[in-house]
């Protein structure tokens, strides 16, 4: 369907969505609206989709929405960096871990809704996501990293709920 993934446990038959190449800064193959499903089938073997690997949307600038599958559990480090023309992410509540810089300078996006499975927001997330306005982080974030809202000079709205303890040097600078 148009997304790559790499095998990540052959014996427990799960992947992760990656980029095409050898580097993700040199692929950036994905534009417009893209699906991550729950389920793949290589070579008549079905695989389930757990995480979006590193950097595996990285400098994809004419991206433009990402509905994650339920079958998601984390996603990585540089996932979306510099995916500016990102409007959109639908991230589901399977989701336990967002990486560091996950969605860095992703400039286009205007809101995010963390849902409750998530526990941690990691350093650099959010980091010079100039048009984002609205954070609503779910319940159970018990710690926001450093400078992960740094640079988002038009947030005007967050919901930071009772069960954050710890929130990181810098992270809502400017």
């Amino acid at each position: 369907g148009g997304i790559y993934y790499k095998i990540t446990d052959a014996t427990n038959n799960t992947v992760a969505v990656t980029y095409k190449g050898t580097y993700y800064y040199t692929s950036n193959e994905y534009t417009g609206s893209v699906v991550i499903p729950e389920f793949v089938t290589y070579e008549g073997v079905s695989y389930c989709v757990t995480s979006i690997g590193y950097g595996a949307f990285g400098d994809c600038t004419g991206l433009t929405s990402v509905v994650i599958g339920n079958s998601i559990t984390s996603i990585g480090e540089n996932a979306f960096i510099n995916c500016s023309g990102l409007t959109s992410v639908k991230i589901p509540n399977s989701v336990t871990i967002i990486g560091d810089s996950a969605f860095r300078n992703c400039t286009g996006l205007t809101s995010i809704e963390i849902p409750n499975s998530v526990t941690s927001i990691g350093d650099y997330v959010f980091l010079n996501c100039s048009g984002l306005t609205s954070v609503v982080i779910g319940n159970s974030v018990r710690s926001i990293g450093s400078s992960a809202f740094i640079g988002c000079s038009s947030l005007t709205s967050v919901v930071i709920p009772d069960s954050v303890t710890s929130i990181g040097k810098d992270a809502f600078y400017s």
